[in-house]
């Protein structure tokens, strides 16, 4: 290694199941050396992710490679390449890691990164704003692009359009010349509508399915729907507000459930055991978000033309991750929770 990069860094390491602060050290690791194809980066800053702990609270050690460093979403700047085709050293970049371990990680002072995983960050983008985009930003474009397949002019509805998720949605739909409605609470109006959305349901007025089944001609039902909450009653209701065909995207599901399941446990069984002939919705579609390069430069691309961003609620210094976290399982966040790197 170069006298610039020093042999041993600091990381913030899962150590075990549990919640982040009994889960999360500090240790002293090693600075790894990056791979074919790879880059080592100097991390700036790294944003957390509601999966991040989820994970560490939900899933036992047996399924999870454990300790690892934590998170995925990152800002920083590349010190080393290893035949890397895409990027230099001295490249400022942004990255949402597809995978964590021992070498790889947005919570560490350096990681080792495959290039597909990063883009150029935009000179549009603050250091803190580069950290929180990706993994939102790479979940929306595949629900938007290689899910919904978005055509210009389509009516899309984005439940949760104050999410972090749901902000990136409504913005990329925007860009993509789209009507957008969306839901959020009485106090997130002006945010969702400052982001690009047309209609806005407030869902502390009325239950949600009841008012987007009032929806008549001329407005148009809602061509794929895109879920960042991750409600049943949305999905199981979706028959009667989504277009023939349409489909119900859920970003906001998956491993650890969604949100109204346990409350009445038939409404799993309906949503998705029950078949179409005795009434049952099987259009459920929900997304994975793997960056590749393609992804990755699209997304910049956008932020770079001004049509992409994400609001940042907090940010934290590297001895306060775990108040970062406490931030994060508040879910009192309007925006994304950052950790400055120390240099």
């Amino acid at each position: 290694m170069s006298a610039q990069i020093p042999e041993t860094q600091q990381a913030w390491m899962v150590m075990r199941k549990g919640e982040p602060k009994d889960a999360l050290e500090i240790k002293t690791i090693a600075v790894p050396k990056p791979g074919p194809g790879q880059v080592l980066l100097k991390v700036e800053a790294a944003a957390l992710n509601p999966i991040g702990y989820k994970i560490m609270r939900n899933i036992p050690n047996l399924f999870v490679s454990r300790p690892h460093i934590a998170e995925k979403d990152l800002a920083g700047t590349v010190v080393s390449t290893n035949n890397s085709t895409r990027f230099k050293p001295g490249d400022k970049v942004i990255g949402f890691l597809a995978r964590v371990g021992k070498d790889t990680g947005a919570l560490a002072q350096y990681i080792v990164a495959e290039e597909g995983n990063l883009a150029i960050r935009p000179d549009t983008l603050s250091v803190e704003e580069g950290a929180g985009l990706p993994l939102v930003a790479c979940t929306s474009w595949i629900c938007i692009f290689e899910i919904g397949k978005v055509e210009e002019g389509q009516h899309v509805f984005v439940n949760g359009g104050n999410s972090s998720v749901g902000i990136t949605a409504i913005q990329m739909l925007k860009a993509h010349g789209c009507k957008v409605s969306t839901s959020c609470s009485t106090k997130n109006i002006d945010l969702v509508k400052k982001f690009g959305a047309d209609v806005v349901y407030d869902y502390t007025t009325s239950p949600l399915p009841s008012q987007l089944s009032t929806i008549n001609p001329p407005t148009p039902k809602f061509h794929f729907i895109i879920d960042a909450v991750g409600s049943w009653p949305l999905y199981y209701d979706s028959e009667s507000y989504l277009a023939p065909g349409g489909l119900f995207i859920s970003p906001g599901s998956g491993l650890w459930g969604w949100s109204d399941f346990g409350r009445e446990s038939w409404g799993f069984w309906n949503a998705f055991f029950r078949p179409t002939w005795m009434g049952g919705v099987r259009r459920n579609r929900p997304p994975y978000a793997i960056p590749n390069g393609e992804r990755m430069d699209g997304i910049a691309d956008l932020a770079t033309q001004g049509k992409l961003t994400v609001p940042i609620d907090s940010v934290f210094e590297w001895e306060d991750v775990l108040k970062a976290y406490d931030r994060l399982v508040s879910k009192r966040a309007a925006g994304k929770i950052v950790v400055k790197i120390p240099a």
